[in-house]
């Protein structure tokens, strides 16, 4: 635990909103701050996508309450890439708990990585979207082998009382002030005592808030096990886990959460590398309840190479991959990483680059490969044939026929929606991260969002449903895409609003108390772009 206590003190980027220019926000920073068991230090990266556009923006180092510390232009030619390590190009490095770069960025992905050195380190990918909802903590593991860390922060201008409702029942109430940033050992908000009944958790009132999530294994287990993921707002009907490997070296953990009151069916397809689809099994989890499990202990069959999984109402996960030894451990997130381009944001100088991914497609993929420089230049290129629902996994190096010494990171591109991720590990195997493949920019890519759901939690018999469906980049919503459904039930909502916003309004009967209803409501843009959502609400005499 004693990790959580250094790096949660610097943890979390805090910029107020306001601005109609784009920030990436690089949510951790702890550099040339000495813990129990080392210094800590930061590297970070920023990748422009872009393969015609020159990206230039500032880049701030602001302390955990929000003040500009220090800052440096930025300057990306198409496809160019930078690197940073805060406590070399920062002059007051241990100042800094976050960075963002504003500006017009919406090009650039990145990533945030911090460790100590010959010890542990852990990843996780730059932040470009502010939550707007409900945050789901999908796993939380407190007991006398592991620990869980959560770190908030308010990125508006006005205080946010965060609930925080566990799935034990216990509920915990955080206000955040204005840019605020707070972070938690979860058996702190106990009275210090371990919370093995504990599992997970919703927090609500937290649009505005963003964070993340740590895992890690107490000092009497003997591991140093440190993985994170981003808390975020996200779900889906369907996830993927791209890769399974179980042996004597490694174990894969898989977790997909259902944030409900109300069920949802889980059914859960194996399909071995070469794409072809094992016996599948059908799961129901009831509200607030979790498929989880070491891969070697879920009954998969044998062969199994990667899994698919198709819930009847949206859902959340992630993976997680450790050794054995208890060296190694690090995750990534199984919601929104599906897409025909990205890039993997690293390859290793001082170690081991390996790469993992799926056509999610049932029809043959053409996939393109991409090695760049940190100038933009390209290296090497290699085009490969993927078959429907099969896996490809190597080293880096492998995956070219040409020399790819000289690359830092690759792009890949592909005629189907592809889901990967990479693992990067030390050349001494003491420590390693992992980062999904990160979706790049599309020229008038944006999100479809809907927002504003209502009632949440608890509704009268007579209650209002609401939810707003906006374009971000203002494209023009398909009117006659929308579509509700309550209880599994289409209904007409009333729609207002045009264009590239929507509301949507509907009145039920009058309900019965005590009753669970379900929401969703899906629809798409002019260019394609689709969004669902779904929620619950229990019936109360009072609102």
């Amino acid at each position: 635990m004693r990790r959580f206590y250094v790096c949660a003190a610097l943890v979390l980027a805090v910029i107020l909103c306001g601005t109609a220019q784009a920030a990436l926000y690089f949510p951790q920073c702890a550099s040339k701050v000495t813990g129990d068991d080392g210094t800590w230090e930061t590297e970070i990266a920023m990748i422009n996508t872009s393969g015609d556009q020159t990206v230039s923006g500032t880049l701030r180092g602001y302390s955990n309450a929000g003040q500009e510390v220090e800052s440096k232009a930025v300057s990306l030619a198409p496809h160019a890439r930078r690197q940073i390590t805060i406590g070399t190009e920062f002059t007051r490095a241990s100042e800094i708990g976050y960075l963002v770069l504003d500006g017009e960025v919406s090009p650039v992905v990145g990533y945030t990585k911090f460790f100590i050195a010959g010890l542990y380190r852990v990843a996780v990918p730059a932040v470009s979207r502010v939550n707007e909802g409900d945050i789901f903590i999908t796993h939380i593991a407190s007991d006398e082998d592991w620990w869980t860390g959560i770190s908030l922060v308010n990125t508006t201008s006005s205080t946010k009382q965060v609930t925080i409702t566990f799935d034990n029942g216990a509920v915990r109430t955080v206000s955040l002030g204005p840019g605020e940033h707070q972070a938690y050992v979860v058996r702190n908000l106990f009275g210090g005592q371990a919370q093995p009944d504990i599992h997970s958790a919703v927090m609500t009132g937290a649009s505005g808030v963003v964070g993340l999530e740590l895992f890690a294994s107490m000092e009497a287990s003997g591991w140093d096990y440190l993985g994170g993921i981003p808390l975020t707002d996200e779900t889906a009907t369907k996830l993927t886990y791209a890769h399974i490997a179980s042996d004597e070296t490694w174990w894969t953990g898989v977790v997909a959460y259902n944030p409900l009151s109300s069920p949802s069916t889980l059914t859960i397809s194996p399909y071995r590398a070469d794409g072809v689809a094992l016996a599948p099994q059908t799961v129901i989890l009831q509200g607030k309840q979790k498929y989880i499990g070491v891969v070697e202990n879920l009954n998969l069959p044998a062969g199994t190479a990667w899994l698919g999984i198709e819930a009847t109402s949206a859902v959340t996960g992630f993976e997680l991959f450790a050794t054995n030894d208890g060296a190694m451990l690090d995750g990534y997130t199984s919601v929104g990483i599906s897409g025909t381009g990205g890039v993997f944001a690293k390859v290793e100088k001082n170690g081991w680059t390996g790469i993992a991914f799926v056509n999610s497609e049932g029809s043959a993929a053409t996939v393109t490969l991409t090695a760049y420089n940190d100038n933009g230049g390209v290296v090497a290129t290699q085009t490969m044939s993927l078959p429907a629902h099969a896996k490809v996994v190597d080293y880096v190096e492998r995956m070219f026929s040409q020399d790819i010494s000289a690359a830092t990171y690759v792009g890949y591109s592909s005629d189907r929606e592809i889901v990967g991720f990479q693992l990067n590990g030390s050349a001494d195997n003491l420590m390693m991260d992992a980062l999904p493949g990160l979706k790049a920019e599309v020229a008038g890519d944006c999100p479809l969002l809907i927002t504003d759901t209502r009632p949440v939690g608890i509704g009268t018999i007579t209650p209002t449903i609401r939810a707003t469906i906006r374009s971000e980049c203002g494209a023009a919503i398909e009117v006659s895409s929308v579509e509700m459904l309550f209880d599994g039930a289409r209904v007409t909502p009333t729609m207002t609003g045009s264009g590239s916003e929507i509301q949507l309004t509907y009145n039920p009967p009058p309900l019965d108390l005590l009753s669970i209803h379900v929401v969703t409501v899906r629809a798409r843009d002019v260019n394609g772009h689709q969004a669902e959502t779904t929620w619950d609400f229990e019936v109360h005499l009072t609102y």
